[in-house]
């Protein structure tokens, strides 16, 4: 994976705790955070970051994602990695 600071990142599970926590400081720091997931059907924003239910709904709508972050339990986080647009957090 490059990293770079342009890089449009991906939150999968942009409302479990730690990701709340973390993404506005990310943001505040210059990371390029373009869009999160989550089963929250009634989520449209967080911290001024699209939210989505799919991967494939964000592709479509932000482009192309070069790096995909996952907050999520450790086991869960397999299904994120192996299908992501079926990830439940």
């Amino acid at each position: 994976m490059k990293w770079e600071a342009d890089s449009k990142v991906l939150i999968q599970g942009i409302t479990h705790p730690l990701a709340i926590s973390y993404a506005p400081r990310m943001k505040a720091q210059g990371t390029n955070i373009v869009a999160g997931i989550t089963l929250d059907e009634e989520t449209s924003d967080i911290n001024d970051i699209p939210v989505f239910t799919l991967v494939e709904e964000a592709v479509t709508e932000v482009g192309k994602i070069d790096t995909s972050l996952i907050f999520s339990p450790p086991l869960r986080s397999f299904r994120c990695w192996f299908g992501g647009d079926r990830c439940q957090y």
